[in-house]
């Protein structure tokens, strides 16, 4: 086997060279790391919840959210309508 192959023999052909699989391999070292990490927060969550892949400054991590939760913040005026809404309801 080729040195090149080697090192791709987790990651199907069609995602080989693609950016998103240099940052994968970055973070991770490899898929199936970060596939256990992702099954592991999504069934490591207590209750209603998501698992969620992001990209945290250069790096991708495996972060979980609670309920209707997401990992990017809220601005405040939707939350701002969310509530006006809500009192004219």
């Amino acid at each position: 086997m080729a040195l090149g192959n080697a090192c791709h023999n987790d990651v199907p052909r069609q995602y080989r060279s693609t950016a998103l699989n240099e940052k994968i391999r970055a973070s991770f070292g490899t898929l199936a790391t970060l596939k256990e990490q992702f099954a592991k927060a999504a069934i490591e969550q207590f209750g209603s919840g998501w698992a969620w892949l992001v990209l945290d400054g250069s790096d991708l991590r495996v972060i979980n959210t609670s309920n209707g939760d997401g990992p990017l913040p809220v601005p405040d005026q939707l939350i701002n309508w969310e509530s006006a809404a809500e009192n004219f309801a």
